[in-house]
């Protein structure tokens, strides 16, 4: 994607826009202080070289999908395969610190981190959704503490409050339940005709929002043990939206990623559920968004299916920088750990690019496939 010029000077490298500021006195110079071309040379080797050699083995199985990836702090990461495993893996260091197979029956379609408790809830192809402990950062450990259980079809998000008490799960089965994680019972189930659910996120204010392939978001009362539909729903954009995160910085915000095959369309809107109204849009992915994470209070991330991740100026709306992914495979999820980017493939890869904020670039990326 093409970047804007936010009053720098663009320089181009290893497949990504970054931006280098312009200092008066600088301004003037003569050839001497240009690149040279011997330079410039020695330059891309090095970075040829980095890029060759920054590849570890994979975690899964040669082919497998990476279904989902969530960091979960201390840069490590739970991935998510199609044969339904759970791995715990350093993203540093290429190490598998725990793992469980079989733990769902098909692909496991999201992974939730609850940052308080440390638990983890995963949904997944086989109609289930699942609650983990992690154990303490110095010892992961996954372990499997129960299994929810009602929906009719896949599960296909999922999403707690800042308790960890209560957890909704959205599904194919156009049905919302809300459950204990305690005790791992249902408490409301409300069913929407044609609300296929993609995506979902618990605002602050004990609101859900929610949006599937009938192009609506919906908004969900869940105090009390409620899960009331409040007003209308959403309308008026016409893409599906595929991913959300609600926005730390208000109880009113959300971040929503729509599916597109243009510009144009496959864009990221901030909304203001309480005005039900736009509030920014980001644009400069060309295909279907994969997934949204926040980096810092100024800065959003994203990517898509066009194979690239972006870094958004999120009072702007601003590109800062992007970078291409180097992959064989579409992009499946994508997830933020510190300073560490994270996309989960088709082809089994984890690509890692760290974000400098400081240089407004994306770093040259460690990839772990098989060869």
């Amino acid at each position: 994607p093409s970047a804007k010029k936010l009053g720098g000077e663009k320089k181009v490298r290893m497949g990504q826009h970054c931006w280098k500021d312009k200092h008066p006195k600088n301004e003037g110079k003569t050839k001497q202080n240009e690149t040279t071309y011997a330079e410039k040379k020695s330059e891309a080797a090095d970075d040829k070289k980095l890029s060759e050699t920054s590849r570890k083995p994979g975690f899964f199985h040669e082919g497998d999908e990476i279904c989902s990836i969530s960091g979960i702090g201390e840069g490590s990461a739970v991935l998510g395969g199609e044969d339904g495993g759970l791995k715990v893996v350093n993203l540093h260091t290429g190490k598998i610190q725990s793992e469980h197979t079989g733990g769902h029956k098909g692909d496991v379609r999201r992974i939730y981190h609850h940052t308080t408790t440390d638990i983890i809830t995963t949904s997944g192809r086989d109609k289930t959704a699942k609650i983990w402990s992690l154990g303490p950062p110095e010892n992961r450990q996954l372990q499997h503490l129960r299994t929810l259980t009602g929906h009719t079809m896949a599960v296909a998000n999922c999403c707690m409050n800042d308790s960890g008490d209560r957890v909704v799960t959205g599904s194919r089965d156009n049905s919302m339940r809300l459950w204990n994680t305690e005790t791992g019972d249902a408490i409301k189930i409300k069913t929407v005709a044609r609300n296929l659910v993609h995506c979902m996120a618990w605002l602050q204010n004990d609101t859900v929002v929610q949006g599937g392939e009938n192009l609506k978001l919906y908004l969900w009362d869940v105090r009390d043990d409620n899960l009331n539909q409040l007003t209308d729903a959403i309308t008026g954009v016409p893409d599906q939206p595929v991913c959300m995160l609600k926005d730390t910085s208000s109880e009113f915000s959300i971040f929503v990623g729509y599916k597109g095959f243009t510009a144009a369309s496959a864009v990221v809107r901030q909304w203001d559920i309480r005005m039900q109204k736009e509030v920014l849009k980001f644009t400069g992915h060309d295909k279907c968004l994969t997934d949204i994470a926040c980096f810092s209070s100024d800065v959003l991330l994203s990517a898509a299916q066009d194979r690239s991740i972006i870094a958004w100026d999120r009072a702007s709306g601003d590109m800062i920088c992007s970078a291409s992914l180097a992959s064989k495979g579409a992009p499946t999820d994508f997830s933020v750990t510190g300073d560490l980017c994270s996309v989960s493939t088709t082809e089994g890869e984890v690509i890692v690019h760290s974000f400098d904020k400081d240089k407004g670039c994306f770093m040259p990326p460690l990839t772990y496939a098989h060869d």
